[in-house]
């Protein structure tokens, strides 16, 4: 190489250097080990590329042949790579084994283009053929699961016993899987479907009966033995429903004509002879009655339905038996008749007992009466015209229980989300309606529905109040928001979510249905008791004097709440006596009717204890009482504005009041809150001073703020769309006034005026003066006789100065207090009302006014109470009431409640002796039985049958039912 001058390039090199060519060496004669070689081992040479061919006899690498097909050495680590992740995927432990000896590449491994070809080919199929296995695994389970939900709803049908044959399973199994896009290449295994069900259903047992395989649970087994013992194991004509040969053959055996009748249907007639009619109606009867005389069926069915106790006993109507022989006559007479004729001549089958509508299938037509919906109006003609046969059939027909069963459903799909049939139970006779966590639930859907009653009357009742709420919270949280009305919606929604939940189970257990209440209804129930414990808690602390409100509220409600309590405990007199009577135990029936009836007769008390001033003796009502504006009228413009006082003279109030408040330059002005937030925009003009005493401001900077803008944007009391155009700008420009600009609309309208003093605070130049400062004003601008002086800081003074000042006091005392301090007038909350002192203050010449009263049954209240004057937010609504809106005498009132009372109690005693009416013959009422003649025997009206109303359908569980011989089960009727 050197004296050739060789040149090489350095990977061709590393080729040949002395480990790897040792190393090479080792594996080759290892490689031939493996093939069973015994030649000698080749000398170290060089590698060549993959691409080029070689005719040595070096074997495969894949097949182990040599043969004269060109191989292929491998050259790059792809290959090697690829082939092992194959060898791994087709499972091929031979291949595998080769390549741990080392990678192909140092191998020198040789092979056949199409032995490799080969091996990619055998792993993508595998692959692909993994993946297809994975979907229909995923497939086979989803069905499975499919087919044990099937099993399990139809093991929890009431009143069957299902046995299922393991071939139609596996049918049901196959046909799933197709529907699902999954082609089975071959049989399903029945054995190992058999396994699988077995292992998802512990109850289901497996039974062999020849090549069938059966499959039925353990409870069921005793009923489907049982129901397989009531057959006679012979083919039965299903006319006559269990009726079978030998029953048949000992009929026709009365009846030869019959063998004739028969033989004429045989032989493909055209029509049905008139004569076959009769003998076949003959047969028919004599099938279900043999000792009848009747040759009409529908006279036999007259008379069978009046003594029979199942609807099975009674033989179909002419028009139904006519249809059936028609498709007999067809099948029998026409086409099996002429099986052997090549050609038969077939009539249209719907001559022929079929019906068929367009291009649909034939169906059969069984009868050819009208619909029942199209006749039952005969059902609602007087008693008298009823032609039922004999009298104990419409008193078998009281005593009928039905279910209505779109009915029931609703109301359990609703309360329990039960929507199925099956999820749902009726109250066994002697058992409790639920269990002890629904006797709970239920106990607590109660008890939530009284707490939220008693919330959303307390805040509806302390409406009058909602302005005082909303502005307190605004004082505490520094933004207005309606917060009354939404706690008053939020409670309206609650107390009728519970109200719904409550009437759902009354009717439910008036259904004579077990309670499921579903768990999100239990999570609402809690919600809504949480949220009304709470909120009446933090209220009664807050605002603990609209406790007074809700008693004062009684006196006008509460004649209408007992006529509501006593009309509720009559409703729920149903359910009680249905379940008090069904009760098998003497104890749970005593706890039950106590429990009602001491709820019952205090309700019934209660009138004995209620006082009402608005109840009393015709012709003493006193005067309507003066109404005088709070502030004005704050409903129709800003509180404490010229508008608002302006407004509400107009509206026809007689007096106006306000608060007084003395600027830091000694002028008296309006204002009603310690600082000027709330009703100004005092956060615009003088942003650092929003917190300051609006007393510590002087005349010419309180001018400066806007007093009007506030209502129109916060809407206090929502009437700001009631306001026309000229009044919302005229509201939007209002200032604050002084006391002299109000005194003197009063003045000129001449009306009262009342208003409280605000002392300045320390430091203030008026904080002495104040008093003296306001009376020179007011005496300055209106007559003093026409002023309501309230304050109560140096009384005795402004009196000696001013003798006519109206003194009027904000506290009650007694006569010879009030008198001494020459008090005419007290000015009292309206929660203060009493009749009684309203009375003794009048009879020595001291008036009463009352504040703040916005609500119409307040007013009623304070003027039946004897009020002189009341200080309302509402003087526009409460001028147009010209007289109480409750008002009566008592002797009104005790035949209104003597009368409520007298037809309850009624009302309930019939209830509880319909009850026992009902209840008393049948099996769970302690063992007492009647006579199937007796009138309280149960009564079988399946009416499906007897009308041909296919909407109506009787239970089978109850159809079937065991029972006393002498008294049968009455079944339920449900209507589907």
């Amino acid at each position: 190489m050197v004296a050739h001058q060789a040149k090489w390039h350095k990977t061709c090199m590393l080729k040949y250097n002395n480990t790897m060519l040792r190393r090479a060496e080792k594996r080759l004669i290892a490689s031939s080990s493996a093939f069973g070689s015994t030649d000698n081992v080749p000398g170290k040479r060089a590698r060549t590329h993959s691409s080029e061919a070689t005719t040595s006899d070096t074997s495969c690498f894949f097949c182990g042949k040599s043969g004269t097909e060109t191989l292929h050495e491998v050259a790059t680590f792809q290959v090697d790579t690829r082939v092992r992740k194959c060898a791994a995927q087709v499972g091929d432990n031979e291949l595998m084994a080769r390549l741990s000896m080392g990678d192909m590449v140092a191998l020198e491994a040789k092979y056949h283009s199409k032995c490799l070809l080969a091996l990619y080919y055998r792993a993508k199929t595998t692959v692909e053929a993994e993946q297809k296995t994975d979907h229909e695994g995923v497939m086979s389970r989803i069905v499975l699961a499919e087919l044990v939900l099937y099993i399990e709803e139809t093991h929890l049908e009431e009143g069957t016993a299902p046995v299922f044959r393991l071939a139609d399973l596996a049918k049901l199994y196959t046909t799933r899987m197709e529907q699902l896009g999954v082609a089975l290449c071959k049989k399903v295994n029945s054995t190992r479907l058999k396994e699988r069900l077995l292992a998802q259903l512990p109850g289901l047992r497996s039974q062999s009966k020849g090549r069938d395989v059966l499959l039925a649970f353990d409870e069921d087994i005793g009923e489907a033995l049982g129901k397989a013992c009531e057959q006679d194991w012979c083919d039965t004509v299903s006319a006559f429903v269990g009726h079978g040969k030998k029953s048949a053959w000992a009929t026709w055996n009365t009846l030869p004509e019959l063998t004739d009748a028969l033989l004429s249907l045989a032989n493909a007639p055209t029509s049905i002879q008139e004569d076959t009619m009769h003998v076949i109606e003959r047969f028919v009867i004599l099938q279900y009655d043999r000792t009848s005389k009747c040759k009409d069926v529908n006279k036999a069915r007259k008379k069978l339905f009046a003594k029979k106790s199942s609807v099975q006993n009674i033989p179909p109507t002419y028009a139904a038996l006519e249809q059936h022989v028609k498709r007999s006559a067809l099948q029998g007479g026409h086409v099996w008749g002429q099986a052997l004729v090549p050609e038969p001549v077939l009539p249209p089958p719907t001559d022929w007992g079929w019906h068929r509508s367009d291009d649909g299938p034939y169906t059969p037509l069984w009868t050819t009466l009208p619909e029942a919906s199209k006749t039952c109006y005969e059902l609602c003609l007087p008693v008298t015209r009823l032609k039922l046969g004999k009298l104990k059939v419409v008193r078998r027909q009281l005593l009928q229980r039905y279910e209505h069963q779109p009915f029931v459903s609703c109301l359990a799909g609703l309360y329990g989300c039960q929507w199925r049939r099956y999820q749902r139970a009726r109250a066994q006779p002697g058992e409790c309606c639920c269990s002890k966590v629904e006797c709970g639930s239920f106990g607590l859907l109660i008890l939530t529905f009284f707490l939220s009653f008693l919330f959303l009357y307390f805040w509806s009742e302390a409406q009058n109040d909602y302005f005082d709420f909303d502005w307190f919270n605004f004082g505490t949280l520094g933004f207005w928001f309606p917060w009354s009305l939404v706690l008053l919606v939020i409670a309206a929604a609650l107390f009728t979510y519970i109200a719904l939940l409550l009437v759902l189970a009354v009717c439910l257990l008036s259904e004579g249905q077990r309670l499921y209440l579903h768990w999100s209804h239990k999570t609402g129930i809690v919600v809504a008791l949480v949220f009304s414990v709470t909120a009446t808690a933090i209220l009664s602390d807050l605002w603990s004097k609209e406790w007074k409100t809700l008693l004062l509220s009684l006196q006008v409600t509460a004649p209408f709440l007992h006529v509501a309590a006593v009309s509720l405990m009559a409703i729920l007199s149903w359910p009680i006596a249905l379940h008090f009577f069904r009760m098998n135990k003497k104890v749970r029936q005593v706890a039950a009717l106590a429990l009602y009836l001491s709820v019952l007769f205090p309700l019934y008390l209660v009138p004995l204890g209620m006082y009402s001033p608005c109840i009393k003796e015709a012709g003493t009502l006193g005067p309507t009482p003066t109404l005088i504006g709070h502030r004005g009228a704050p409903m129709l413009a800003p509180e404490n504005t010229m508008m608002s006082f302006e407004k509400a003279v107009e509206a026809g109030g007689e007096g106006l009041e306000t608060d007084v408040t003395i600027s830091y330059d000694g002028v008296p002005f309006l204002m009603h809150d310690s600082t000027l937030k709330r009703t100004t925009n005092i956060a615009e003009v003088f942003q650092n001073r929003t917190h300051l005493d609006a007393s510590m401001f002087t005349w010419a900077e309180l001018q400066q703020l806007n007093a009007g803008s506030w209502f129109l944007l916060r809407d206090p009391f929502g009437t700001v769309s009631s306001l026309s155009e000229l009044d919302c700008s005229r509201a939007q420009n209002q200032s604050i006034p002084s006391l002299a600009q109000f005194l003197e609309v009063a003045a000129r309208s001449g009306r009262l005026v009342l208003f409280d003093l605000h002392r300045p605070p320390y430091g203030h130049p008026f904080h002495q003066s104040y008093i003296n400062t306001t009376l020179q004003v007011v005496q300055a601008h209106i007559n003093s006789s026409k002023v309501l002086w309230l304050p109560s800081e140096d009384r005795e003074q402004v009196h000696a100065v001013d003798p006519e000042l109206q003194q009027t006091s904000g506290e009650k005392a007694s006569i010879h207090e009030l008198t001494v301090g020459h008090i005419t007038r007290l000015n009292l909350h309206y929660s203060t009302m009493s009749q009684q002192q309203f009375s003794k203050y009048q009879s020595v010449n001291i008036s009463t006014n009352l504040y703040v009263i916005s609500q119409p049954w307040l007013y009623t209240l304070a003027w039946c109470a004897g009020a002189q004057s009341v200080t309302t937010n509402s003087i526009h609504i409460l001028s147009s009431i010209t007289k109480p809106l409750f008002l009566m005498t008592q002797e009104e009132y005790s035949l209104m409640w003597i009368l409520t009372d007298a037809v309850s109690a009624l009302l309930i005693t019939a209830v509880f002796i319909f009850h026992w009416w009902r209840e008393r013959g049948l099996p769970w009422s302690g063992g007492r039985q009647t006579h199937e003649n007796g009138p309280y025997s149960k009564f079988r009206t399946e009416l499906s049958d007897v009308w041909s109303i296919s909407s109506v359908s009787v239970r089978p569980d109850l159809r079937s039912a065991p029972s006393s011989p002498s008294n049968p089960h009455l079944p339920t009727i449900t209507e589907e």
